[in-house]
């Protein structure tokens, strides 16, 4: 990400991460020195933010003590971040190139109304940060051009799940419905059973692979596809179709059969990695790690669960061996959260991958990932042990599985004890299975989710996978101040 971004917008990024990890008094010369710069510079630095993101970020000012920054009710300070990649040129004619919406180079002097030489030192920037990747766009014609097409359609769903955000599911023509029941129906045949996550991205990289193939870009080499798995998923390939036209994707043999054979790949080399003996050591060898350092019982930590989040970065590692994620900014915030609020296990889980490093150094890429994604799979029962934490009607709702929405019940049971009645609890929530709640949670004082799909009721708060410090602390003031309300509703009757 660093080699697109001017040095100015690589500083306020700087600022924007250290906002996001730390919630007390900073003073403006601590600011200067972590961001390399002078005062004077800070100071117009967050004026930006404050003139131009006052709806996500407030900042507290003080003679003495410096700054403190806030985030906004139900925002995230990764919103600016993805706002700038979403109003980028680079970003943005890269998507336009890969929709193939420019017919010439005319089409983009008239869309983002840019001189020839600023559209040409952007195809250069384009053409110089993919190069590893065989990507590039023709200077002459505003084509792209793709050695491996493969490659490509996982760099761009990587990139699509991260411009958007992983759970939300905008600005595509397609109902990701039908693609969680290719997917259910590709888990069925190789008998594996992904993470609700995992079907999340998986329905990206379908996505895309339909979406190229609709344009009659193939891969370059030919897989026999099964029988058997044609039978499986055959219908549901055929019919999908665009939302806004109900036109189907694949309207021709070859694009049909291009697309199917890109699917029945991803996920016989997914059920490979995720049957094979070496995903099945690595899993023995991480949980046994860290139970013998946490002085636990292995049980405590869900060995299938972890186990699925190995043999997806396996999978990975073989399918797409490149460090360029351009975007990927949540797992890291994830991972920093886990760090502070509990160090202990954060530290055991660390350790734990850096003995693995030793024998499969690629782990190392994927560290924030994995720390993060274990943490949903340590039994919640077991957090006494890692932190002590100390009743207004309450749902939460999450994308991620059960055991997740358990997770954030104790943490917020155990912090507010009789203050709150949680009422309900909501796991695996995708947008199309959201809508069938909304009316009910318009009852209930408080909604926790991990995502987007209520932001038009006025009662929910919005939290990270793992709740933060300080969403914890706004948590808090809401309850108090709607028990304060409930108290005069009371002494009124």
């Amino acid at each position: 990400m660093d080699s697109i971004l001017n040095k100015s917008t690589e500083r306020q990024r700087q600022l924007i991460l250290f906002i996001a990890r730390n919630y007390e008094w900073t003073s403006a010369q601590d600011l200067a020195d972590y961001l390399g710069c002078n005062i004077k510079t800070v100071r117009q630095d967050i004026n930006y933010l404050e003139e131009n993101y006052s709806d996500i970020v407030a900042v507290e000012y003080s003679k003495q003590l410096g700054y403190k920054f806030y985030t906004m009710d139900g925002r995230n300070v990764l919103e600016i971040y993805l706002s700038w990649i979403q109003e980028s040129l680079f970003f943005s004619i890269l998507s336009d190139c890969f929709f193939g919406k420019n017919t010439s180079l005319d089409y983009f002097y008239d869309t983002y109304f840019i001189s020839e030489t600023t559209l040409k030192r952007q195809m250069s920037l384009i053409n110089r940060t993919l190069k590893k990747l065989g990507i590039s766009v023709s200077s002459s014609t505003g084509k792209l051009k793709v050695k491996d097409e493969r490659i490509l359609r996982f760099f761009y769903a990587l990139f699509s799940i991260e411009k958007r955000s992983i759970y939300e599911w905008t600005d595509i023509d397609m109902a990701q419905k039908q693609l969680f029941d290719i997917i259910d129906r590709c888990e069925h045949y190789f008998d594996i059973a992904l993470s609700i996550i995992q079907k999340n991205i998986f329905s990206f990289f379908i996505y895309i692979s339909v979406t190229r193939s609709s344009q009659n870009h193939f891969l370059e080499t030919e897989t026999t596809v099964p029988s058997e798995f044609e039978q499986e998923v055959s219908h549901a390939l055929k019919t999908l179709k665009h939302e806004s036209t109900f036109d189907v994707f694949l309207t021709e043999e070859a694009q049909y059969r291009d697309s199917l054979q890109f699917i029945y790949l991803l996920f016989s080399e997914l059920a490979h990695n995720y049957h094979s003996k070496e995903v099945e050591e690595l899993t023995t060898q991480f949980v046994s790690s860290i139970s013998n350092k946490m002085k636990v019982e292995e049980n405590v930590l869900d060995y299938q669960g972890i186990k699925k989040e190995l043999a997806y970065v396996s999978f990975m590692n073989q399918a797409y061996p490149h460090q360029i994620n351009l975007v990927s900014l949540r797992s890291e915030l994830n991972a920093k959260s886990i760090k502070m609020q509990y160090p202990i296990f954060y530290d055991v889980v660390s350790q734990s991958l850096k003995e693995l490093e030793k024998t499969n150094p690629w782990l190392h890429f994927y560290e924030f990932l994995l720390i993060s994604r274990v943490f949903r799979y340590w039994d919640y029962r077991a957090f006494e042990s890692l932190t002590k934490i100390r009743p207004v009607s309450m749902v939460i709702s999450t994308t991620l599985e059960k055991n997740h929405a358990e997770i954030l019940h104790y943490i917020l049971k155990q912090t507010f004890q009789t203050k709150i009645d949680i009422v309900g609890l909501e796991y695996e929530k995708t947008l199309f299975n959201s809508k069938e709640t909304m009316d009910s949670l318009k009852k209930v004082d408080i909604v926790i989710t991990n995502h987007l799909f209520y932001h038009e009721l006025d009662n929910v708060i919005i939290v990270d996978d793992v709740i933060e410090g300080y969403r914890l602390e706004m948590i808090k003031r809401s309850i108090d101040r709607i028990l304060v309300s409930n108290t005069e509703q009371g002494l009124e009757e």
